[in-house]
């Protein structure tokens, strides 16, 4: 077949799950399937594009918007944010459209004579309409507007509360009109494909699980630090910032009390104004975007995953599993992924549950065996990427 993706991003490098998912998709789905790929880009990404191109017969790509739309890093612009008051399109969603992109994929179509357009995320599926009799494939990452109830529900400003909750009323409908009008979405979890036919019984949906690199991560290990815990995460996301700031004030000073040496260290991108909050806590290091996160994975004694705030797959429980690093995370946290309390990793939902758990990590060396043995046994069994790309490819013989 002839496959044309819509990407968000461009898939590399591999810096967050987007990223990640779309770029070994491609690469896999290349030995069996002419590929096309049509991106956004945020400035000069071209250094990027040979990754890309042994496996892409075309490649083409939009700028993003300027600064009036959109903020540092693909963030969220004031001024964007209350020009979408006057706007019936949810603010994540209108902030994506571009005339240039719609021009481009019209042409890309026609002139590839594509069988088949994949779009990733809800936020390009506005332009499935461009695509004229071609069969559209929606793949949602998250669901979007479970993301935003969410925030709305446990965002900490009564303002961001307010918003959220408009934002959250238009993406409902949008989601769920969109995702009719797609002859087919794909989710990544089980959890998910029940929250969008709870949206819209009539939503033609399937799942397909995520995979990680094994040979990138499994085959990386080193000798851990008993008191160094690890957060990963791009904190540019609202609802990422809220998850954190929520953990160091209500789960830190406990952690703390019984493990005074203990040390946070927090890798990704992150406001400037914000990481001085950050760094007003103890022991708590931020180290911002580092080229490779395996080298802090190989050296912690876990990693956290504190969602409270949260829809989709977190790779990076699934690259810890590779690593043998233990996880705690809350039951948002590893939504979707079939890992079970204390078999796998450790789940709390409360401060305190949580606090605990990662105390017991730190202190039990048996305990912290026995999690990553069956964690990397359960992702070099269901976590891979040729499972992916084999339930994938069975989705694409429909059309």
């Amino acid at each position: 077949m002839r496959i044309l993706f819509l990407t968000p991003t461009f898939p590399y490098p591999l810096d967050n799950g987007n990223k990640i998912l779309i770029f070994n998709t491609i690469i896999r789905l290349a030995k069996q399937h002419q590929v096309f790929l049509l991106s956004f880009i945020q400035g000069n990404q071209s250094e990027y594009f040979p990754y890309l191109k042994d496996y892409c017969a075309g490649i083409e790509t939009v700028s993003t918007p300027g600064p009036g739309i959109w903020g540092k890093d693909m963030s969220y612009s004031k001024k964007g944010l209350i020009k979408n008051l006057f706007c019936p399109l949810p603010y994540t969603i209108s902030r994506w459209y571009l005339p240039e992109m719609e021009r481009k994929l019209k042409e890309m179509v026609s002139k590839n004579k594509c069988d088949l357009v994949q779009i990733e995320t809800l936020h390009l599926a506005q332009f499935a309409k461009f695509t004229g009799n071609v069969p559209v494939i929606l793949r949602q990452h998250n669901v979007e507007s479970r993301v935003m109830e969410r925030y709305y529900k446990y965002a900490s400003d009564p303002l961001k509360r307010a918003y959220a909750y408009f934002q959250w009323r238009k993406l409902l409908r949008y989601e769920r009109r969109l995702c009719l009008d797609s002859d087919l979405v794909v989710t990544l979890s089980l959890v998910d494909k029940d929250a969008l036919r709870k949206i819209s019984p009539e939503i033609n949906a399937e799942v397909v699980p995520v995979g990680v690199d094994l040979g990138y991560f499994g085959a990386f290990f080193s000798a851990r630090n008993s008191d160094e815990i690890l957060y990963i995460g791009n904190l540019y996301f609202p609802p990422a910032m809220e998850n954190i700031l929520y953990f160091l004030k209500e789960t830190w000073p406990k952690i703390k009390r019984i493990r005074p040496r203990a040390r946070l260290s927090i890798l990704g991108n992150c406001p400037k104004k914000e990481t001085k909050n950050i760094r007003n806590f103890p022991d708590v290091i931020f180290l911002g975007e580092v080229e490779d996160v395996r080298p802090f994975m190989a050296a912690s004694a876990l990693t956290i995953v504190p969602h409270r705030i949260a829809s989709g797959v977190r790779f990076k429980i699934l690259e810890a599993m590779a690593m043998k690093l233990p996880v705690v995370s809350t039951p948002l946290g590893c939504e979707g992924l079939e890992v079970e309390d204390g078999k796998h990793i450790l789940i709390a939902d409360t401060p305190d549950m949580f606090a605990d758990k990662v105390i017991a990590i730190l202190e039990n060396d048996q305990l912290r065996n026995n999690l990553t043995e069956k964690a990397h046994a359960l992702v070099q069994e269901r976590y891979t990427w040729e499972n992916a790309n084999r339930e994938l490819n069975r989705l694409y013989e429909r059309f």
